[in-house]
């Protein structure tokens, strides 16, 4: 008998996990805390905004937006500049790895001194003309973008190594600081753009030293080649800033052509819509933060074969999830527009096909991500380079036609073209023969020699 029980027991096999369980490893898993760092960094710049218009008056928020703007080109400029390829190149250091990120590490610190320093002689620049109260706006700015890319820096090394939670361990604090200084701030009428940039750069800053003092890179003795680093960075580096800024305008051209075919009003439409749309981006950037360094990794441990079958699975699971989007899109979009824009009037179509926009836009990305991984910044930079001008030229035809849905429609090709063009690019780099690093390396290292 009790052999029996025993035998059954052994044919059962370990019982499956309950729900309960499951649950609990997902929320400790990197792609959560990923995600819920994504959120807590999106949700910083959305209620600091939000905070400024309600406890200031609207040209404090107007500065302050475009401000925030500059240190958001910063840190693009950064990541495909430095970040990005200390990443690609994580698995392949040049010198030991420790040597390889203090030598990235400066490297952030000089880019952040001269874009800091740019700034604050335009500040001069202002004051000499007339303008105080605008020179003191960006004075504050070049307080606040070098610990804005500390900061980010040490976010996007963490998630190089994939620990996610050291990346959420930095943001959580400066997040929650920096809100409840905007608050005192509001509370005591001392709010203004200047004063809540100072806040960002305390409270960014702190985070970012404290990182740094805990991976002992302040007081780090050990002899290091930064100009082999830079230049390798520099050779992958430049073909993503193209691919950056490519993106950038691909992303714009539909708004500035609206505000020059079919007014200011049209563009607030168009803006609101694609607020709501961006509804989806936590979700997709806090992927992309796990994604970059797994296909770094799985291109060099399988090759080009490890890297192509790693897109093909990341880029099924992000258009399963923009799907679902989609889907939300369709049923409660409008509800959500005239909730939050009640003066917009009927977006229903509109916020459909840039919703499927979006879906396009994500099923390329993990091509996007793989190119750069397998040093084929190149190709990236080029297809990235041929969408924009096909969306430029595209919107131009079809808004004076149709509008705002026209231009949507617009969109909706080039990223159709676009993501085309990534995957194509990936299979003519990669196809499915195994990894040759021979040709693959050079790219990068063959500069730093």
């Amino acid at each position: 008998m009790t052999s029996d029980l025993a035998q059954t027991s052994d044919v059962s096999g370990p019982s499956a996990p309950s729900l309960l369980t499951r649950f609990r490893q997902f929320t400790l898993s990197k792609a959560a805390l990923a995600f819920v760092d994504q959120c807590a960094v999106s949700g910083q710049a959305f209620l600091t905004l939000l905070l400024m218009g309600t406890l200031a008056d609207l040209a404090q928020v107007g500065a302050f937006a475009i401000a925030l703007s500059v240190i958001v080109i910063a840190l693009a400029v950064q990541d495909a500049a430095i970040t990005r390829p200390y990443t690609i190149q994580l698995h392949a250091p040049i010198g030991s790895a420790r040597g390889h990120l203090l030598a990235s590490f400066r490297l952030s610190l000089a880019l952040a001194g001269v874009i800091s320093l740019a700034v604050l002689v335009f500040s001069i620049f202002l004051v000499v003309k007339g303008r105080p109260s605008d020179g003191q706006i960006a004075i504050a700015l070049a307080l606040a973008l070098p610990g804005a890319m500390l900061r980010e820096f040490g976010r996007r090394v963490s998630f190089a190594h994939e620990r996610s939670l050291e990346a959420l361990m930095i943001d959580a604090p400066a997040v929650c600081i920096g809100l409840v200084g905007i608050v005192m701030l509001g509370l005591t009428g001392h709010l203004s753009a200047a004063t809540g940039l100072l806040v960002l750069a305390a409270t960014n800053f702190t985070a970012g030293a404290c990182w740094i003092m805990a991976k002992g890179l302040v007081c780090a003795n050990e002899k290091v080649e930064t100009t082999p680093v830079a230049v390798a960075s520099w050779a992958m580096g430049r073909w993503l800033i193209v691919n950056q800024i490519a993106i950038q305008v691909q992303g714009y051209t539909t708004q500035w052509f609206a505000l020059i075919f079919l007014g200011v009003h049209a563009t607030g439409v168009l803006a609101a819509s694609l607020s709501i749309i961006a509804f989806a981006n936590p979700i997709l950037f806090g992927l992309f933060n796990i994604m970059i360094p797994k296909s770094a990794r799985v291109f060099r441990q399988s090759g080009n074969q490890g890297v192509l079958k790693r897109a093909l699975r990341d880029s099924a699971v992000l258009v399963g999830l923009m799907f679902v989007f989609c889907i939300v899109i369709t049923v409660f979009g409008q509800q959500i527009m005239s909730a939050l824009y009640p003066k917009t009037g009927d977006t229903w179509h509109l916020l459909i096909v840039l919703a499927v926009s979006a879906m396009l836009a994500s099923a390329g990305a993990p091509a996007a991500i793989a190119l750069a991984s397998a040093n084929k910044a190149a190709n990236l930079a080029l297809v990235a380079g041929f969408a924009a001008l096909f969306n430029l030229a595209i919107v131009v035809v079809l808004m004076p036609i149709g509008g705002l849905l026209g231009a949507a429609y617009g969109t909706l090709l080039a990223e159709l073209v676009g993501t085309a063009g990534r995957w194509i690019a990936l299979y003519r780099a990669v196809g499915f023969r195994s990894g040759d690093f021979s040709k693959n390396e050079p790219e990068v290292l063959r500069h730093a020699g």
